[in-house]
């Protein structure tokens, strides 16, 4: 053993900074009449490690595994979720959904939504959770990735409630480990950016169009989840429009993602999420918040745009704080929570 860890562990110290690098300058309401800012909202991206993943599977536990045991760590997953008072949870590797996640979450203002994994040996899947206080949930679409693997997508279209309102599309994913998947996962970055796309424009032809059915708005969108690929992959280069050979043959998208994380150091350079040893140790940076960015040209028939602006980042310990890496009995998970705080930007294109 690595050292003993007394039986009541204070959870990892966790809060958000908003000293970001390299944020886009955007349109504001005191450079832009024509610009609102009508709501704000934070973000939660976890993967909390499915009950049914847990057993055995890490055999170098400071504490023999007992942090793993599902009657003490499933309340210790719900602390960490809501210690940051989010609007929009994204989870991943949920295997107790109905029993669980959804009667606790829900006495506290949220609403849930669910989609599991496809195929008979599949236990677990993902779920957005949102404050009702803050949105109404308008619409939803839910969809695997792909007809030989069981990882899925769950979109919502969710609309605030201040006033004005404002229209968002958050999803949610998991998409195929193991690093021999490198196209796989690309393959089903484009299945979820495309579905997507078709659901913005099926939900823009029946709340707010024009005579012709184009849209009169263009909305704004955040992707979270567990890629289970770095930056500078495939699928990250995809979602970032970074040409590359691998990316080169793939039908662009019209969204204007950025990673959250991309702003963390001057550098550019994304933190870890996940630090945990099985076989060997493994640090990586494989869960993204993807937001959208003020689109650098709007067409000749939308009437207003609105996108997001990122204002603070839930800060990611150095791995000289997790003594004994993940999970443990100071976290839940093997990955770490990310968080991102946002404004909701409307710009009127009054010249339209």
């Amino acid at each position: 053993m690595e050292g003993e860890v007394g039986e009541s562990v204070p959870l990892l110290p966790r809060h958000f900074i908003t000293d970001l690098h390299h944020v886009p300058i955007q349109e504001t309401p005191e450079t832009n009449p024509a610009t609102t800012v009508s709501s704000s909202f934070t973000l939660l991206q976890f993967n909390t490690l499915a009950d049914a993943l847990s057993t055995d599977s890490f055999p170098h536990l400071v504490d023999n595994g007992a942090c793993l045991l599902w009657p003490e760590r499933k309340h210790r997953l719900i602390a960490e979720i809501t210690r940051h008072q989010p609007h929009i949870i994204c989870l991943e590797e949920v295997d107790h959904y109905p029993d669980f996640f959804l009667p606790t979450l829900q006495p506290l203002g949220f609403e849930g939504l669910f989609k599991g994994k496809c195929g008979d040996d599949s236990f677990d899947g993902c779920a957005l959770f949102y404050a009702k206080d803050k949105f109404e949930c308008v619409d939803t679409h839910s969809f695997a990735l792909g007809e030989r693997h069981s990882q899925v997508a769950l979109i919502a279209h969710l609309r605030t409630r201040s006033q004005p309102s404002q229209d968002l599309y958050a999803t949610v994913t998991h998409l195929k480990a193991k690093s021999e998947f490198e196209a796989k996962r690309l393959g089903q970055g484009v299945t979820l950016l495309r579905e997507l796309n078709a659901f913005v424009s099926r939900s823009a032809d029946t709340t707010d169009t024009h005579h012709d059915n184009t849209p009169r708005n263009t909305p704004a969108v955040v992707i979270a989840g567990d890629f289970n690929d770095v930056p500078g992959s495939p699928v990250y280069q995809y979602f970032a429009q970074q040409q590359s050979d691998a990316t080169q043959q793939t039908t662009a998208h019209p969204f204007a993602l950025r990673s959250a994380y991309a702003h963390y150091t001057a550098e550019g350079r994304e933190p870890y999420s996940t630090y945990k040893k099985r076989e060997t140790e493994v640090c990586r940076t494989i869960d993204f918040i993807w937001y959208s960015t003020q689109p650098p040209q709007q067409t000749t028939t939308t009437t207003t745009t609105t996108h997001l602006r990122l204002v603070g980042l839930l800060r990611i310990p150095p791995t000289s704080e997790l003594p004994h890496r993940l999970p443990a009995p100071y976290y839940p998970s093997d990955h770490l929570a990310i968080g991102a705080q946002f404004q909701l930007i409307t710009k009127h294109l009054s010249n339209l």
